[in-house]
């Protein structure tokens, strides 16, 4: 995943950044700061803070709704 501060101030990850508020997690384990959130398909996709099972970040290799929710929940955890 790219390490650039740029990434996340990007119009494409603004709009993901806006949709992750649409996706609820499954479960959410903050202490190893991971998630679970239900998947388009049969498998629930598995999160972390710089990887995610699903199909937007296996293509683009940048943050997908799932790693901004998954910031989101562990921000509002501490």
């Amino acid at each position: 995943i790219r390490s650039s501060a740029d990434v996340d101030s990007a119009p494409d990850q603004i709009k993901r950044q806006i949709s992750a508020s649409k996706c609820k997690p499954i479960e959410i384990d903050f202490e190893n700061k991971c998630g679970t959130f239900k998947g388009s398909g049969k498998n629930p996709y598995h999160t972390t803070l710089t990887e995610c099972t699903c199909r937007d970040f296996f293509v683009r290799k940048l943050p997908c709704k799932h790693i901004y929710r998954l910031r989101t929940e562990l921000e509002n955890n501490k």
